[in-house]
């Protein structure tokens, strides 16, 4: 059985934007593969998956400590990794955490200071050899996996799961930023490329109704259109009766 701590390698085997060229916020429609996985989601479900850092960003901060990545270090749980593959897998590198700054510096960071930075910034205004590798480890927070609402009815998909996600981009201390998880989803991952971890995060109570003849009334601003169109491919498989209502707002008619 697929978990958390053994997830399911998938790949992406279809990925299309939704929005116009142009478009000041990006939305794509991604297909991952699930044959022979058996995992049998339900609509309301969600997927998780620990999104790798950009590589480039690790190549900097191996630069700032003066490390090749291949020396064992342990992060803030005890867990023993080498370096590189931390910065790569395991390790936050889109916060500053209030114990390094505080470790380094001597002080309180300023108020916005952390908020504004990753940790390549603050390395880089702190100057190279400001910290070493086996420092540095203990104090970076976990990267966090990230979740994504099933957009599909697997008895209307098959042995596949589709998500819509949302490409994060926004600015921060002049710097243009991206979601680790949607960059990933959206760009780095090459179509076919068998390395998306996938665990399944069942729903507690968020279901579509089993009385087919109800109508139901469906509200997603936002990005959440999600799980509602997994609740209309099911109501189309099923036959339903019921009327579907469904509200979701987006920034412009035009372009999303």
């Amino acid at each position: 059985m697929y978990s958390k701590e053994n997830p399911f390698i998938s790949q992406v085997l279809e990925r299309v934007s939704l929005s116009s060229e142009g478009a000041d916020k990006k939305t794509y429609h991604v297909v991952c593969d699930l044959e022979g996985s058996m995992i049998d989601y339900e609509v309301g479900d969600s997927f998780g998956f620990f999104p790798e850092n950009a590589e480039e960003e690790v190549e900097k901060i191996l630069e700032s400590v003066g490390a090749r990545g291949l020396e064992e270090v342990e992060d803030r749980r005890g867990n023993r990794w080498q370096f590189g593959e931390f910065l790569l897998k395991g390790a936050n590198l889109a916060e500053v955490s209030k114990r390094l700054y505080l470790a380094v510096v001597g002080e309180e960071a300023p108020e916005g200071y952390l908020k504004s930075r990753h940790l390549w910034d603050f390395l880089e205004e702190r100057g190279p050899g400001s910290l070493k590798a086996g420092d540095l480890s203990k104090f970076l927070l976990p990267l966090l996996p990230r979740f994504y609402s099933v957009a599909s009815s697997r008895a209307f998909v098959g042995e596949r799961v589709h998500f819509t996600v949302a490409d994060v981009e926004y600015e921060s201390n002049e710097k243009r930023r991206h979601g680790v998880g949607s960059l990933q989803l959206c760009h780095r991952l090459g179509i076919g490329e068998k390395r998306l971890p996938l665990f399944l995060q069942s729903s507690h109570g968020f279901k579509l109704t089993e009385d087919d003849n109800a109508p139901i009334i469906m509200v997603g601003p936002g990005t959440g259109v999600a799980p509602f169109r997994a609740f209309m491919q099911e109501r189309i498989v099923r036959g339903a009766k019921g009327k579907s209502w469904l509200f979701f707002g987006e920034r412009y008619r035009e372009q999303n």
